[in-house]
């Protein structure tokens, strides 16, 4: 909705003056307001925008999201959602909701930010310059930078394609950030200097973006990389302390970068990207063999372990490149052991345990046995026997697996089953109307449908 303030090409009063640079809080005066259709009003009560004359909170710019924080009136919170600078250019435009608080033209505002998630986002803004500079110097030619996005959590470099940005050479340069730039602890040095000045040392880019009157903001980190910049920043590299390179997508026309500075989000990426990813490859392993399986794949679960505590893009890929080889040959066998599996069951002697004049209830308990399996049973049944319908319920380790299944011939519609119980179970699935095949995560799923055929 706030974007529909492009429809503004400018205001009549004053642009909002932004001393967030300083200062994590500033007492503004409300220029104008606007209630949710973007209409001007004298007051506002609930949802709407508001324009002050002077603000703490960054509006994005220059891939950097806009601040989290709060708006003050009276020492009573207003609801803060964004602020926008790029709409109407250099009126900060901050989208609130005032709920049951009433606010008018001429009324002075707080506008707070939230100063962790600022200091964090400082760090990977900080951080994305000096890896975007040492990127380019690893290259050893300039490349287009087509843009950039950045928040507290982590950040992204996006850079035209070009061959000699890879995910060994983002590995080698982070290696480099890590272990000689950080450390170094270089000083960050924030000036401003005329556009004119600007253009005569080439320091203007092609987005680079500067307002009639407005000096060139620029960030500097002496000996990496020095270029304008109206985001926030740290005071020395030092305070980076670590970043981790977490993915890399490259194809025809860019190059994606994903990195962070933040420890405990870099864990639970990795975590969820090489820890989860080795424990199912283990799980796996573990149960094909429990089932015969005889290929010794033990050599790609260990590669997969010592890649686990390496925390860098090239880990991902190559546990996933042995996971995938993992699979497929536990997949080749299990095929072949499904099979052995069919023609068992389906010779095997089952004890009905329940019985009535329409179903017949079969229960099994094995891992092994998928619906698939199941109905290759029950289809044999079925079609041996017009005027009933026979369910297989199946108990394994994560749940119940169940099928129910009739002849063709027989005038019964299971869907309706299948919906029934899908109201007064987590069971879930579908079929047709001689055929549906069911599963769920909770185990006394299955007293619920032995219960629910008897009554039938």
């Amino acid at each position: 909705m706030i974007d529909n303030f492009s429809k503004f090409e400018s205001f009549s009063f004053p642009k909002t003056e932004f001393v967030g640079y300083e200062n994590l809080s500033a007492i503004g005066t409300i220029q104008a307001l606007f209630d949710e259709k973007l209409n001007e009003v004298d007051k506002l009560t609930g949802k709407g925008f508001v324009i002050l004359n002077k603000t703490a909170l960054f509006a994005m710019s220059g891939g950097q999201v806009s601040d989290k924080g709060a708006i003050k009136f009276k020492g009573k919170n207003i609801e803060f959602n964004d602020v926008r600078k790029d709409i109407v250019y250099g009126y900060y435009i901050h989208e609130i909701n005032t709920n049951d608080l009433t606010i008018a033209v001429g009324d002075e505002l707080e506008t707070i930010v939230d100063e962790v998630a600022r200091y964090r986002t400082s760090i990977h803004h900080s951080a994305i310059h000096v890896t975007w500079q040492s990127i380019i110097n690893a290259v050893g030619h300039y490349v287009l930078e087509i843009g950039s996005k950045l928040d507290d959590v982590k950040y992204q470099l996006q850079f035209a394609y070009d061959d000699y940005i890879t995910a060994e050479l983002v590995k080698n340069v982070t290696e480099k950030v890590n272990n000689i730039i950080i450390p170094t602890n270089i000083k960050s040095n924030i000036f401003e200097i005329t556009p004119q000045e600007a253009e005569e040392k080439k320091y203007i880019y092609e987005f680079t973006k500067i307002g009639d009157g407005e000096l060139v903001r620029m960030v500097e980190f002496p000996g990496i990389v020095i270029e304008p910049c109206s985001g926030t920043h740290i005071k020395s590299t030092g305070e980076i302390k670590k970043i981790w390179f977490l993915d890399f997508d490259r194809n025809q026309k860019r190059v994606l970068i994903d990195m962070t500075a933040r420890e405990e989000y870099a864990q639970k990426h990795f975590e969820e990207k090489l820890t989860k990813v080795v424990n199912d490859m283990e799980r796996i392993y573990k149960s094909a063999v429990e089932d015969g399986f005889e290929k010794d794949l033990s050599k790609l679960i260990q590669e997969a372990r010592k890649l686990e505590k390496e925390w860098v893009y090239q880990s991902i890929k190559r546990v996933n490149e042995l996971s995938q080889e993992l699979i497929g040959a536990v997949n080749i066998f299990k095929k072949e052991y499904e099979k052995i599996l069919v023609d068992k069951f389906i010779k095997e002697e089952l004890k009905e345990y329940f019985a009535n004049d329409l179903f017949v209830v079969y229960l099994t308990e094995n891992k092994n046995y998928t619906n698939k399996i199941l109905l290759n049973k029950a289809t044999v049944l079925a079609n041996e026997n017009h005027g009933k319908v026979f369910v297989f319920i199946n108990q394994n380790e994560d749940g119940i697996n169940t099928v129910f299944i009739r002849n063709k011939d027989m005038d019964y519609d299971l869907k309706k089953i299948a919906s029934e119980l899908g109201e007064s179970t987590s069971l879930r699935g579908g079929g047709t109307n001689s055929m549906v095949q069911l599963i769920s995560t909770d185990k006394k799923d299955q007293k619920k449908i032995i219960e629910y055929i008897k009554q039938k």
